[in-house]
């Protein structure tokens, strides 16, 4: 499909593996359906975010969303939409930034007067911006 790029197909290629079938997607330049989704996921940009919720709204069904950097105001919107929908959001899905957010938050009750400084690389061999990771 012409419309997935980079985690899209992976998370494509991981619910093919197990049986589900890609049935909507939609990128800036339009949109492929072939059927009614059970669930979005959104691994798109802040550009697309009120495209997402304007899908998330129309099918009614469960939303996960990996995009970084929302806004505040999209962030309350999210929060907001949850009270309706089932909504999961985190900035990054890797399993090391995850492990890496969990050592932040111990460290920080020991080492109050240090300075730390950490570098998310999982990316190592491709060319990209590196995010703020946000607490």
């Amino acid at each position: 499909m012409e419309l997935l790029e980079n985690l899209g197909k992976e998370v494509h290629s991981v619910f093919s593996e197990n049986g589900h079938q890609l049935v909507f997607a939609f990128d800036i330049d339009g949109e492929w359906k072939e059927g009614t989704p059970e669930l979005l996921i959104d691994c798109s940009l802040p550009e697309v975010f009120t495209k997402s919720i304007d899908y998330l709204c129309k099918f009614e069904v469960p939303f996960i969303i990996a995009t970084t950097g929302l806004s505040n105001e999209e962030i309350k919107t999210l929060k907001t939409l949850s009270l309706q929908y089932p909504i999961v959001q985190s900035y990054n899905y890797s399993i090391g930034v995850q492990v890496m957010l969990r050592l932040i938050k111990q460290a920080k009750n020991y080492l109050n007067d240090w300075d730390i400084e950490i570098t998310e690389t999982h990316h190592r061999f491709k060319k990209i911006t590196l995010p703020r990771l946000q607490e």
